[in-house]
């Protein structure tokens, strides 16, 4: 893990930060500095078991595993090639659409078949 504020320091702003450090802490700036780091520790190890007990870590290493697949392009080559969606409506625009059947108008067979009550 990086502490992103030591990316932008120079040597000459960390060599400032040592003299006002020494300055107000004197002789015991060597006990302060190991209780800041044994903090620093103990802090560290209670989030790597905040988050390996609630499964936030398997989660994680999930999400890098399928973050690493999607963004293999290797990948990509065995993918089908799909039409476009314009290629695939200019597609059905063209295709002929069928002309609904005819209906026959009644014959006079039909009637007397679909009038079974007696007159």
């Amino acid at each position: 893990m990086q502490l992103a504020f030591l990316t932008n320091i120079n040597p000459t702003e960390l060599v400032l930060i040592a003299v006002v450090a020494v300055l107000i802490f004197g002789r015991r700036l060597p006990e302060v500095a190991g209780r800041a780091a044994g903090h620093v520790q103990r802090a560290r190890r209670a989030l790597t078991d905040l988050k390996r007990e609630s499964g936030l870590d398997e989660e994680l290493r999930t999400a890098r595993e399928a973050m690493r697949e999607v963004s293999n392009p290797s990948l990509l080559t065995e993918l089908p090639k799909l039409p476009s969606p314009s290629t695939a409506i200019r597609r059905v625009l063209d295709e002929p659409t069928p002309e609904p059947p005819k209906q026959q108008p009644p014959t006079e067979t039909d009637s007397k078949s679909d009038g079974d009550s007696p007159s």
